[in-house]
């Protein structure tokens, strides 16, 4: 999201906000990130959702080439439900699930290999 350093700067940001009409509003993701940078050069990206919880995790090389991509599945709750890692290229390499009981307490966790079979 644009911060504006001063009050000319916010009414601009505020006008092409409000002129902005997306063609596909669905896939519109006004997301925070985070990056976290090591002192090799790689770094991690995290992706947040309105809500504050982490739904994608990418880590680069030093070379800014992706080395893996985490991508959170979150139910309405609000409760991490799954996630996904893929590698470079973009293929699954792993696939997770969370299961939880009638008061959100998490009762079960799968694992799942790139062919889909339980690890």
């Amino acid at each position: 999201m644009c911060v504006a350093a001063n009050s000319l700067e916010q009414e601009a940001l505020d006008t092409l906000t409000s002129l902005a009409v997306p063609l596909f509003p669905e896939e519109v993701n006004l997301m925070r990130t985070e990056e976290v940078a090591f002192d090799n050069g790689d770094k991690t990206v995290h992706t947040f959702n309105d809500a504050g919880l982490c739904v994608r995790t990418t880590d680069y090389d030093a070379a800014g080439e992706i080395r893996y991509d985490v991508k959170y599945e979150v139910d309405s709750s609000q409760r991490v439900v799954g996630w996904k890692v893929f590698d470079d290229k973009g293929n699954i390499v792993k696939r997770f699930e969370v299961d939880f009981d009638s008061q959100g307490r998490e009762i079960e966790k799968r694992q799942f290999g790139a062919d889909g079979t339980t690890l």
